[in-house]
């Protein structure tokens, strides 16, 4: 929740930051750091992949949160765009630390005593606790997702914008201590998820895994790793064009239309967007079992191009806004885990450190690339470009679905 509330206040805070300090706050100047973000991920996210199929995860967990912590602290003292460039890199390096480290704890807690057979209907029946897994963590994240607009707008209304921020970022440096101090406290699962069948012993006879496992399963389906990674990715660049950008189509598209209050309308339309999102992750974790995933993506990348095309049509709309709000948030919470659970059954292998780096790998550069994209697009053809921006990344992601399918 915590790690998540970081990632979402930062674009809102950053234009009042660079705004406050007589910097261009256009949606270049936001597009900047924003990129800078995404880079940063994916340079670490392969070789925290590496770590974990030789170490604990919580190390990285515990470092991640910490490195956070550090700039959290330092974040409201920042008035320029290269030093809000670099705090933005740290964010994006402790991205795969955290996001990797969660998502192969979990699949270690599921596969711990994995003996199935590949294909079978136990191991499909695992897949899909996985999924309910998945999406009972990652709904965790929207919690922070949509509950930090909305506060940050409260304080920003009460105190102003320099009060605001340090209030917001201290407050998030405070929630993300504890959790890396935890990692002194909570022990990891001591199994690993790669073909258990070289088991070594250390210098203290106690077992570990082979450092070669991780890899094989890089070996054995290269191609299906890339295509679903190149899903992932544009799974959560389409995401966060949204979470990024809603607040300010939201709040020029409420300035034309003459909505009293824009900014706290916007904020309002923002934390709906997140709580549709984080509701439908904890609604998934109930029912995903009774729905195959391939059809559950396709039907979440339906109404999601669906929802987009209205808007496009009918841009300055308020039912057509609050569609693009909820519907969307509710199709976007599917892609991501159901999305590593469609992994699961289509590569037929344990999703290790080295390929849950490779999903966070893309992961990242969407996360950098969406919003960035969308703020490019904003600046060359108006709000309109968010929209469009949005659209393609779903639009290719139903191309690389029916591929693998194929």
């Amino acid at each position: 929740i915590s790690s998540t509330a970081t990632d979402n206040v930062g674009g809102n805070t950053m234009k009042e930051t660079l705004s406050n300090s007589n910097n261009s706050s256009n949606s270049s100047a936001m597009s900047l750091p924003l990129l800078v973000s995404g880079i940063s991920g994916l340079t670490f996210a392969v070789p925290c992949g590496i770590f974990l199929d030789k170490k604990s995860s919580h190390v990285l967990l515990w470092l991640g949160m910490l490195i956070r912590t550090g700039v959290c602290c330092f974040l409201p003292w920042v008035t320029s765009k290269s030093l809000m460039a670099v705090c933005f890199a740290l964010l994006g390096a402790t991205l795969p630390m955290v996001g990797v480290s969660l998502r192969t704890f979990v699949v270690r807690l599921v596969k711990s005593d994995d003996t199935a057979i590949p294909g079978s209907r136990q191991e499909r029946a695992e897949a899909q606790q996985l999924s309910a897994y998945l999406n009972l963590i990652m709904g965790a994240f929207g919690i922070g997702s949509f509950c930090s607009p909305l506060l940050n707008q409260e304080l920003l209304t009460c105190y102003g914008s320099k009060l605001a921020t340090r209030y917001v970022y201290w407050g998030l440096a405070a929630t993300s201590l504890p959790v890396a101090l935890s990692g002194f406290c909570v022990t990891a699962p001591r199994s690993f998820p790669s073909e258990i069948a070289n088991v070594l012993d250390d210098q203290e006879g106690n077992q570990r895994p082979s450092q070669s496992d991780g890899l094989k399963g890089l070996r054995r389906a290269p191609l299906t790793i890339v295509a679903i990674s190149l899903y992932l990715g544009l799974s959560v660049g389409a995401e966060n064009i949204l979470g990024v950008w809603l607040f300010t189509y939201a709040t020029s598209a409420a300035l034309h239309m003459e909505i009293p209050h824009p900014k706290f309308w916007a904020s309002w339309l923002n934390t709906c967007f997140w709580f549709a999102f984080t509701f439908s992750r904890f609604a998934l974790a109930c029912f995903a079992k009774m729905i195959p995933g391939a059809v559950l993506l396709h039907v979440s990348h339906v109404c999601s191009i669906a929802v987009l095309a209205v808007v496009l049509l009918l841009p300055y709309s308020i039912p057509a806004i609050w569609s693009l709000s909820v519907g969307f948030g509710i199709c976007c919470a599917v892609w991501f885990p159901n999305g590593m659970a469609f992994a699961r059954s289509k590569l037929k292998l344990d999703l290790s450190g080295i390929v849950n780096s490779l999903f966070e790998l893309s992961a990242n550069g969407g996360n950098g690339i969406g919003p960035a994209s969308a703020g490019w697009l904003e600046e060359a053809f108006g709000l309109k470009g968010i929209i469009w921006s949005a659209l393609g990344f779903v639009l290719l992601m139903e191309a690389v679905l029916l591929t693998l399918l194929w």
